[in-house]
């Protein structure tokens, strides 16, 4: 038998390509999160080869570990999806023995507007094809909407070309069924399985609240009028005893939330201790910061869960319409009490941080039990994909 390149198998294990789609928003240190944390997840299962046609060189550099490929040093410079292709017609004429994966990215994708749609179509047709010639296609810890009816129809289409189709959230899970995606299954958010042992922690310092929030429900339009309510609510705390000698650090792990990071500072400066962070955290970086504070204040995802990671309390304030994300996968592991609605009184978002602050011991056990059984999940269902 001739094994492919040099992946290292033991005797009786399946041989897997791994193509893996690495363009995401790499203004974001989130999506770099959860591919990272997802890469080093199905490295196990094959021979790893990173599309790095349309991906910065410092992004690659991140992800690739020593035995990993770069797709244009196998493939020279043909397109991705039709390098992919010729490789598996090869494959077929050689009836090789190995099965070859194309693993999309994470994260979340909602769509509007019949161009966008018929862009989605195109991309789902070049699927379509990969998947009659035999490739398996795998996207892992997303979610998806809302959509209009031309986005639900290429969705619904580009879906039956999936091996395992794998939402992060029940919310998602409901909502695929109900437009017609009948092969969704549930697989958690990539961020529970990161590994953070290798990145620098610090002491708590039980007197630091570090604050990162967008300022709108999507995309990457600013509405400062966004950020008014969560003002409120910051107020409001700092008034409390046990936070009005607190320090507000304000930093950003997305490029976009630059802008209200440097609002939300100007606002508070010289009326509290503040520091401003100007350059976007990494991931390191945001990690270390978020281990050293009381606590974390934010309305992204994943600035929530690598605080928790770094065994911070994460607290969402938001409003729950907007931030569906956070509300569904905070609820589907038990950690309501971490969700603090942004629109209620500043009195009840007082007294529920409050709440949270004094329970911060036990909900961080609780985090951890879930991020330990989240995982085991991830990697049993994983084995299943590659193993199949």
């Amino acid at each position: 038998m001739k094994v492919p390149f040099h992946i290292k198998i033991n005797e009786g294990t399946t041989i897997n390509i791994i193509f893996f789609e690495t363009f995401t928003q790499f203004e974001n240190s989130g999506d770099e999160l959860i591919n990272l944390a997802l890469i080093n997840l199905i490295r196990p299962h094959g021979q790893v080869i990173l599309n790095d046609r349309n991906s910065p060189d410092w992004y690659l550099h991140r992800l690739k570990a020593e035995n990993d490929i770069l797709y244009s040093k196998k493939y020279g410079a043909s397109g991705f999806y039709f390098g992919i292709l010729k490789h598996q017609i090869a494959n077929r004429l050689k009836k090789s023995d190995t099965n070859t994966f194309l693993l999309l990215p994470p994260g979340h994708f909602s769509r509007k507007g019949k161009r966008v749609a018929a862009k989605t179509l195109e991309l789902y047709l070049k699927l379509q094809l990969l998947n009659w010639f035999g490739v398996k296609i795998v996207r892992l810890g997303f979610s998806i909407g809302p959509f209009d009816n031309a986005n639900v129809l290429a969705e619904k289409f580009g879906s039956k070309a999936f091996k395992f189709y794998g939402v992060r959230d029940t919310v998602t899970l409901d909502y695929a069924k109900k437009i017609g995606i009948d092969n969704c299954d549930y697989f958690p958010d990539m961020a529970w399985a990161l590994n953070v042992a290798e990145y620098p922690r610090k002491k708590v310092n039980e007197n630091k609240i570090v604050v990162c929030f967008r300022s709108n429900s999507y995309g990457t339009v600013h509405d400062q009028s966004y950020l008014t309510p969560l003002i409120l609510c910051l107020e409001a705390l700092l008034l409390e005893s046990e936070f009005k000698d607190c320090e507000l650090v304000f930093c950003h792990q997305v490029e976009f939330d630059k802008e209200p990071s440097r609002l939300l500072h100007e606002h508070f400066a010289g009326k509290h201790v503040t520091t401003l962070l100007d350059n976007r955290l990494g991931i390191a970086d945001a990690h270390e910061l978020y281990s050293e504070a009381a606590m974390v204040i934010s309305n992204r995802l994943h600035v929530l869960i690598l605080a928790a990671l770094a065994g911070t309390l994460p607290l969402a304030l938001i409003k729950p319409s907007h931030n569906g994300k956070i509300t569904s996968i905070f609820n589907d592991n038990g950690l309501a009490e971490c969700i603090v609605d942004s629109e209620k009184s500043t009195l009840e978002v007082c007294t529920k941080i409050a709440e949270a602050f004094v329970k911060r011991v036990r909900l961080l056990e609780h985090f951890e039990n879930m991020s330990n059984k989240n995982i085991l999940k991830m990697k049993a269902t994983a084995k299943n994909i590659f193993s199949d």
